[in-house]
């Protein structure tokens, strides 16, 4: 669980959807898996975020009582409900008291989880890939590295036969060279939607390299996105509806800060990219929903597993994300009484200038 998990997960705000309720009405031999139910929206998309891996139509409906209800499915009725439903909950990882409804009392859909219609290629070492978008000419290919067994990620992008930039990720050197474009519009006031150059430099724990393409006051610029870690980078997510996308990503700085890696848990983190340069918005209120959602899903984990509660690696993302969601008091607190003060787990860091690679006493 813990890091994979919140690697996996992707945040999204609720845009109502609406279906009519016989579209959700199972008369056949198939029901809906019922995890949970909430009457705040943000806690209910949140606990879907929960299972939107292992159920990938995860949804939350209106129920006709007023309640909303996180539903997977529909699943078929293999050996009949009884049966079905006990097969799922062996499995693990949902609640003890889940059901399998037909739907009757589901009014309509609230939220489902975005798709993703972001243009993307991908690319590894070999012929190079040559797009044409918006008037200018893409080409992706590689060169070798200095070692001449790796190679280099590069990207050419030209108008009219003119180079407008030659972006190189020098800091991913693999033997495939793999990396992947994206077309998007992050911020409308440049002239074209912008360019995502990334790639992955493989490993246990790290990392993926994301360069942005922008042409902002009439000049073609190159934006270093963060390194993060694992293999999935940025997130494209329009969180608050303006039809520019935001960069979500998670605070690499909590890996190993209160725990092992394995054991480490990160709050989500949104930038946004305006005029040639990436802002972080986690402290914008507009996007407080992100988090409010983030932090409902991590405490549905919780009950799920309340060990939890005493990990430090958890409580510190935990914490941080009831802290962007104005509830700082209440978690601090509630972290004061958990935490495990006998953990092994020492993070120091040097504070002044190194000597010779050490810190000085």
């Amino acid at each position: 669980m813990n890091r994979f998990l919140a690697l996996t997960a992707l945040f999204w705000l609720s845009l109502p959807t609406v279906v009519d309720a016989t579209e959700l009405l199972q008369t056949g031999d198939a029901r809906w898996v019922v995890f949970a139910s909430a009457l705040d929206p943000d806690e209910a998309i949140g606990i879907a975020q929960a299972y939107r891996w292992r159920f990938p139509n995860v949804r939350v409906v209106q129920s006709s009582n007023a309640w909303m209800a996180v539903i997977g499915g529909p699943v078929p009725l293999d050996g009949g409900a009884a049966a079905t439903r006990d097969r799922i909950a062996s499995q693990g990882g949902v609640p003890a008291d889940i059901f399998l409804s037909n739907g009757e009392a589901f009014q309509q859909t609230i939220w489902t989880p975005p798709a993703d219609n972001i243009e993307t290629w991908e690319y590894e070492h070999g012929e190079p890939l040559g797009i044409n978008r918006f008037g200018l000419d893409f080409v992706v290919s590689d060169r070798f590295a200095s070692d001449f067994e790796t190679r280099i990620p590069t990207l050419a992008a030209s108008s009219d036969g003119q180079i407008v930039a030659n972006i190189e990720i020098i800091e991913s050197q693999t033997r495939d060279a793999n990396s992947r474009l994206r077309f998007a519009w992050l911020d409308r006031s440049s002239a074209f939607p912008q360019v995502l150059f990334s790639s992955f430099w493989m490993g246990a724990h790290c990392c993926t390299v994301t360069k942005i393409l922008s042409k902002d006051d009439g000049e073609w610029g190159v934006v270093d996105g963060k390194t993060l870690d694992g293999d999935l980078g940025y997130r494209l997510v329009d969180v608050n509806g303006d039809s520019e996308f935001e960069l979500v990503s998670y605070d690499n700085s909590f890996l190993y800060a209160f725990d092992a890696y394995a054991f480490s848990w990160m709050p989500v983190s949104v930038q946004k990219l305006e005029n040639g340069t990436l802002v972080d918005k986690r402290w914008d209120a507009e996007y407080r929903s992100i988090y409010v959602q983030e932090a409902f899903r991590l405490e549905h984990l919780a009950k799920l597993n309340p060990d939890l509660w005493h990990e430090n690696g958890f409580l510190a993302a935990w914490v941080a994300l009831k802290s962007l969601s104005g509830q700082h008091d209440e978690a601090w607190n509630h972290m004061l009484s958990n935490y495990n003060r006998q953990s092994d787990w020492s993070l120091s860091l040097c504070t002044v200038d190194t000597v010779d690679g050490l810190c000085p006493p």
